[in-house]
């Protein structure tokens, strides 16, 4: 009898000393079943490397909340900025830099400036939103304005071609 066999066939796991290092993977099915009931056949197929639950894939959405989370102080600390020395800019840019160092930037120019926090916070969420679901772990995210405008300066809006 071999060290696998001798290990199923002792008494339930739960009132003997069982040797760990011996795989489950080698018990029959029917025996596991035997051992454990219903969970025995699910013991077997796992210990197998099978699992038939359905695959729910991590999608956009589950990666959004922590790394909204993360965004929120560093927007708080550029509208703390602009709040103290009155610039306000009209390009919101997001940049995202890789484990390995890589980095992509998004950025959008708006038509006037960017007047309130709420305003700069949707801005940086839709970039946010568009280069997800990312592929490799990200070290770290920045949010700047640029295309500035002071207080002192007259806001003209940028004008459109009529094309």
């Amino acid at each position: 009898m071999d060290a696998a066999l001798k290990w199923c066939s002792t008494p339930p796991l739960w009132h003997t000393e069982a040797v760990w290092d011996d795989p489950i993977s080698s018990c029959s099915g029917p025996f596991l079943q035997e051992r454990f009931s219903k969970a025995g056949s699910y013991y077997c197929w796992l210990a197998r490397g099978v699992d038939h639950r359905p695959v729910r894939p991590a999608g956009p959405g589950s990666l959004l909340a922590p790394m909204k989370a993360a965004l929120q102080p560093i927007i708080d600390e550029v509208w703390q900025y602009c709040g103290q020395t009155g610039v306000r800019g009209r390009k919101v840019t997001l940049k995202v830099k890789f484990s390995e160092f890589q980095q992509i930037s998004r950025s959008r120019t708006l038509m006037r400036t960017v007047d309130i926090r709420s305003q700069l916070e949707e801005i940086a969420t839709g970039l946010l939103v568009s280069i997800l679901p990312v592929a490799r772990p990200v070290r770290l995210l920045g949010v700047s304005l640029s295309t500035l405008n002071t207080d002192e300066e007259q806001q003209s809006p940028q004008t459109t071609l009529g094309i």
